[in-house]
């Protein structure tokens, strides 16, 4: 059947008589519409036809002497009419898309990219201050208003804007570049030494070197001076610049129990649904408690979409699963070489990723303890400026 037939309603009509097939030469005469014509006998003849043609057709059948009658009614007019009194059913489908396409335009999830050193918090409280949240309407949103509160309240930030998708913000941002630190060379300086020891290398750009290859330095005395003196004996300070590498070294002692307790789960676990509408939250449950001892506690979100509007309702669901604490033993040298790894992580990290040139350990039991210590020997680059 055709769409506007199923749109405007469609009736059909079942037509008796001789000569049937009169009543649709006179239908086309008046040029009323009619489909889906079918004769079932030699004195039977049905039709369809439109709401509207349908009274037109059963005054013109009983002109011409035929016994017709509607038998079948379809479409949506129809439809609506079965169930006029029961308003519910009728009036809600249309309410909730209607809600759909209303709360579509407030943002209900909002994204940030672009950003390294800011933090999303930050990021989100800010564009609270700004008018930009969860519920708030994005249809009126006003980009430079809200990148110029944002940006004045982040200074680490120095660009940012909003795209509104359907319910869905994207929030992009830029973060500020340092000026590089610009370096006045008519002040005086010195390189003294950051760090305790041996010195392998001087390279002395500028001034005057002090120490030499072989010599043994502590932390703080100076490595290439920036007084010169002149032929005449007289005293001038420059800005000393070089590099200065030394051997170094680094010693730290970690711990760990060869005996600990480890997670066992029972089996049991309980799981809680509340749901999130217009950021108003409907606990599933009666009772928040939770009698296990130890439980471990997860929990997923998830935010329904229609046609890629987001709804403003999320389902929350929380999966509590009981453990038992069982003893364990932990192998020597399995702690041993987790020890070992720790301490050359804490030397990479306690030296900036300088060249590691040996590392000594020491292993030790004590009291159901496994201890290891680190004599780590490095080559690195010891030389900082100070300022006279």
């Amino acid at each position: 059947m055709k769409l506007r037939y199923l749109l405007a309603g469609a009736v059909t009509i079942r037509a008796e008589g001789v000569k049937p097939e009169s009543l649709l030469n006179e239908l086309s005469r008046k040029e009323i519409d009619f489909t889906q014509a079918r004769k079932e006998g030699p004195y039977v003849l049905t039709f369809a036809t439109t709401r509207a043609g349908a009274g037109a057709a059963l005054k013109t059948a009983a002109r011409l002497g035929l016994d017709a009658r509607v038998v079948c009614r379809k479409g949506l007019p129809s439809f609506f009419g079965r169930y006029k009194k029961r308003y519910i059913l009728v009036y809600m489908p249309i309410i909730l898309i209607f809600a759909v396409f209303y709360l579509s335009s407030f943002i209900w999830e909002i994204k940030i990219a672009g950003n390294k050193t800011v933090s999303e918090a930050e990021i989100r409280q800010a564009l609270e201050e700004a008018g930009v949240g969860i519920g708030k309407n994005g249809m009126w949103l006003d980009n430079e208003i809200i990148r110029s509160k944002v940006l004045y309240r982040l200074k680490k930030l120095s660009w940012l804007t909003v795209r509104v998708n359907g319910s869905r913000a994207l929030v992009i941002v830029r973060e500020r570049r340092e000026r590089p630190l610009l370096i006045d060379e008519s002040i005086p300086t010195e390189i003294c030494a950051a760090k305790t020891g041996v010195i392998s290398k001087v390279t002395a750009l500028s001034g005057n070197a002090a120490v030499k290859a072989g010599d043994t330095v502590l932390k703080g005395q100076t490595l290439i001076s920036g007084k010169l003196t002149d032929r005449q004996g007289q005293t001038r300070l420059v800005r000393s610049m070089g590099e200065v590498w030394a051997r170094t070294w680094y010693t730290k002692t970690l711990k760990i129990p060869l005996a600990y307790s480890a997670k066992a789960y029972t089996g049991r676990e309980k799981q809680k649904t509340a749901v999130n509408v217009c950021n108003l939250r409907l606990n599933f449950y009666i009772n928040s408690g939770i009698s296990y001892a130890k439980y471990d506690k997860i929990t997923t979100e998830k935010r329904p979409s229609i046609l890629g509007f987001s709804l403003p309702v999320s389902i929350i669901r929380s999966i509590y699963r009981e453990y038992e604490a069982l003893p364990r033993a932990l192998e020597e040298n399995e702690a041993e070489e987790l020890l070992k790894n720790r301490l050359l992580e804490w030397v990479e990290a306690e030296t900036g990723g300088a060249r590691l040139t040996e590392a000594a350990f020491d292993v030790a039991r004590e009291d159901g303890w496994l201890a290891v210590s680190v004599m780590a020997e490095c080559y690195e680059q010891i030389g900082e400026t100070r300022y006279y």
